[in-house]
């Protein structure tokens, strides 16, 4: 047995000597432990249950999971945050934005025939604008304004006069210049996994307090900000799209840096790498002893209640370290808050109903 538990190795090790296996190779669980390992260290991401907990004889309760709590463990945070510049829309040439900041791209007219998904510029766009939006500001003179429209463009590519909808176009045929086609969708990092701040957004805003782009269903974000109505400015909401795919409200003809740390998926665990899991080193003995209690819960085993004691004991532990982390590192924990340049008494922060705000 490995007496230093620091790589995958010194703890797959580990994992099989507590679980009464050789470490030899020859251990029919050789191959079965890493995968158990994973299982603890995917939970310990994502949060779940693992193991049996021992049965509470006098209340004769059946088997009980181990819970582990969805936990935004500092270890697990991104760092350097992550960072986007979101894409200037480009403009016909008789739209009516308004321009600031680094000169936006400006293009002619576009053509729309009722019925078709063909569209065409008089100037091609200078980059691939396929996923963006069309949105005419303005219908073509001489017709009427029902509700806009604002289509995908299906596909296009960099400097092509044509372009293809993902729908045939529902209104009059017409050539507009007042239009403009935008990026709403943005991809996450691959590695993401799930948000633990709302991101900043850099720009756009005066005065010490601008606002962060709040994270929304797509329900929730579409019933605030309907695509129709989408207007020009920085982005104040995004709606999730899918796990790797967030959809802004609003676009402009600049471009606004959106920065923010998350939670990401650790590389999955390898041996004969040298590799170190991410789990703290005074804690990362957790992986072998949650495996080997799986194991010795696939074997039937006496000791398995022994080890999943043993393994919430140290889930707990990292809990409460993580706690008091999050609370050592400020002054103004356990303070009361008052609103700046207010009576205290009366200028105290409090919840709907009226519980003060520590």
């Amino acid at each position: 047995m490995s007496q230093s538990l620091i790589t995958t190795d010194d703890l797959k090790q580990h994992a099989l000597w507590l679980s009464g296996e050789p470490t030899d190779g020859s251990s029919d669980y050789d191959l079965q432990v890493l995968t158990w390992m994973q299982l603890v260290y995917d939970t310990l991401v994502n949060g779940g249950t693992l193991g049996t907990r021992d049965l509470a004889t006098s209340a004769g309760l059946y088997e009980h999971f181990v819970d582990i709590p969805t936990t935004d463990w500092l270890w697990l945070r991104k760092f350097p945050p992550y960072a986007f510049v979101t894409s200037q829309a480009i403009a016909g040439n008789g739209a009516s934005v308004f321009h600031g900041g680094p000169p936006a791209p400006v293009i002619g007219t576009v053509s729309l025939t009722n019925g078709s998904t063909e569209i065409t510029f008089s100037v091609a766009p200078p980059v691939s604008v396929e996923n963006w939006r069309l949105k005419p500001l303005t219908q073509e003179a001489g017709i009427a304004n029902p509700p806009i429209t604002v289509p995908r463009i299906k596909s296009h590519v960099a400097g092509a006069l044509t372009a293809v909808l993902d729908a045939p176009w529902p209104q009059e045929t017409q050539v507009l210049s007042d239009f403009v086609l935008f990026q709403a969708e943005y991809a996450l990092p691959p590695d993401f996994l799930r948000f633990t701040e709302s991101p900043s957004v850099h720009g756009g805003w005066s005065g010490s307090n601008p606002p962060r782009l709040a994270i929304g269903s797509v329900e929730q974000v579409g019933d605030q900000f309907p695509l129709q109505e989408y207007n020009q400015g920085p982005p104040t909401a995004a709606a999730r799209m899918n796990p790797n795919t967030i959809m802004m409200n609003r676009w402009d003809t600049v471009g606004y840096r959106i920065e923010f740390s998350y939670i990401f998926q650790p590389e999955a665990l390898v041996t004969g790498a040298s590799q170190q899991p991410l789990v703290p080193l005074r804690f990362r003995h957790v992986i072998s002893i949650g495996a080997a209690m799986m194991v010795m819960q696939d074997k039937a085993d006496s000791r398995s209640p022994a080890l999943s004691s043993e393994f919430r004991e140290i889930i707990a532990q990292m809990a409460q370290e993580f706690r008091k982390e999050q609370m050592s590192g400020s002054e103004l924990m356990g303070r009361h808050l008052f609103r700046r340049g207010q009576n205290q008494r009366r200028g105290m922060l409090r919840t709907s109903s009226g519980l003060p705000l520590f």
